[in-house]
């Protein structure tokens, strides 16, 4: 085969380390003459220097006749002793056509030795659904999926075919976490990115091309321990001339740290709930939200009230719409109710879910006012979960209280009232 010329710099040196010819020479001091006979050496490492200890065979030509030929052994050696003379080496494998490598090497008497490298090549197949774009005879375009086998590929320098002017899909599933990087290593005219995964595959590359290589952090909880990824990335060549190209899966370190990889703190109730009942007759008021309140724990009963402990008794908006916002339980039942902490640095601190909790006040709500008595928990998750959304930040995405002139310290009583 034809061996590609545009090669990265990282390839290029492992190349002239281990794919070209080693120029050693006979040992004799005087070269080799008609009649003799010389040892020819030949060496078959993978990409990563490592010999290929089994599999691989020298075949030894002389012009087109096949003169000799020799198993490598356990360190991925091959000797054959000939007449001395120019010899064209390639390569067989007992295990069929699972490598590349770039071509044939020739030996001759006064250089005996050569060294190939090794490609992997593709074995595996899965299938995968690929958007495609259709325009029916009225010009209208539409998105179908189109049903495609493709080869799975894995890390380290790999083989691929492909389809000159077209994109050719293959599929990288991890055994572990990490920050992968992947790229052309060997392909003139070729682009190695990431395309999404089997679900979700996009038209353009999921992860910018920079210098021509995507970056892609996979976390550690993404991937099982025995030896089969819970995930798997959908990869693609877009090739313009080349029908072939060696690509580059390389796993650059351990993954980065992501929030998302901290667990979950269930924030637990501590209130001793009791069925909430509004005495009849009682008018809930909301709260002004541009005044300033004071706003009293009472130990003994576990609620809050309005300027002392037996003061006007206050309520929060549980299964009731506020003015602003859906009530907890819509918000729960749509989404989830959760906070992240930083310090005043920024550093990460912890994160909460509050589900659980809430799910235990809605069993004990006013039916027909869809309040509970403010306690302390419920104090907490809306300025937790408040300043986590933004609600009342004019500069958050989920600002929520359109207010001239609102109290910040006020601002979370939104979703409270107090009993007139």
């Amino acid at each position: 085969m034809k061996k590609f010329r545009n090669i990265s710099r990282r390839v290029l040196a492992l190349l002239l380390a281990t794919a070209t010819l080693s120029l050693f020479g006979c040992q004799n001091d005087e070269p080799a003459e008609d009649g003799d006979t010389v040892e020819y050496k030949v060496t078959v490492k993978d990409a990563d220097g490592n010999p290929i200890t089994s599999g691989a065979v020298a075949v030894f030509y002389d012009g087109e006749t096949q003169v000799g030929m020799q198993v490598c052994d356990e360190s991925g050696t091959a000797t054959k002793t000939l007449d001395a003379g120019s010899y064209t080496v390639e390569l067989q494998f007992t295990s069929g056509d699972a490598y590349y490598y770039g071509g044939a090497h020739t030996v001759t008497a006064d250089a005996p030795e050569a060294e190939f490298t090794l490609y992997q090549k593709p074995t595996t197949q899965s299938v995968i659904y690929v958007p495609e774009t259709v325009t029916d005879e009225l010009g209208l375009s539409s998105t179908t999926t189109t049903e495609t086998t493709v080869y799975d590929i894995g890390e380290g320098l790999t083989y691929v075919e492909v389809t000159p002017g077209e994109r050719t899909y293959f599929l990288f599933t991890p055994t572990r976490g990490g920050q992968y990087a992947f790229s052309v290593a060997d392909g003139e005219g070729c682009v190695f990115a990431y395309y999404g995964n089997p679900s979700y595959i996009r038209t353009e590359p999921a992860k910018e091309i920079v210098d021509g290589v995507s970056t892609v952090n996979i976390e550690n909880k993404s991937v099982t321990g025995d030896e089969s990824g819970t995930i798997s990335l959908v990869m693609a060549v877009d090739s313009e001339t080349a029908t072939g190209c060696i690509v580059s899966i390389e796993r650059l370190g351990e993954p980065e740290w992501n929030v998302s990889q901290e667990e979950w703190i269930i924030y637990e109730t501590t209130a001793e709930l009791t069925q909430c009942v509004v005495p009849e007759g009682t008018e809930l008021v909301d709260f002004d939200l541009t005044a300033s309140y004071n706003l009293v724990y009472n130990s003994e009963d576990g609620y809050y009230h309005l300027d002392s402990a037996d003061g006007k008794l206050v309520y929060a908006y549980l299964t009731a719409d506020t003015s602003f916002v859906d009530c907890f339980q819509t918000i729960l039942d749509e989404g989830t109710v959760r906070a992240y902490f930083y310090d005043d640095n920024g550093n990460f601190l912890k994160k909460e879910a509050y589900g659980t909790c809430l799910k235990e006040y809605f069993e004990y709500v006013d039916g027909d006012y869809g309040v509970y008595p403010l306690t302390a928990d419920l104090a907490y998750i809306i300025q937790s979960y408040g300043n986590h959304t933004g609600w009342w930040d004019p500069d958050s995405y989920g600002f929520m209280i359109d207010v001239d002139g609102l109290n910040q310290d006020s601002a979370w009583l939104f979703m409270c009232c107090y009993a007139e």
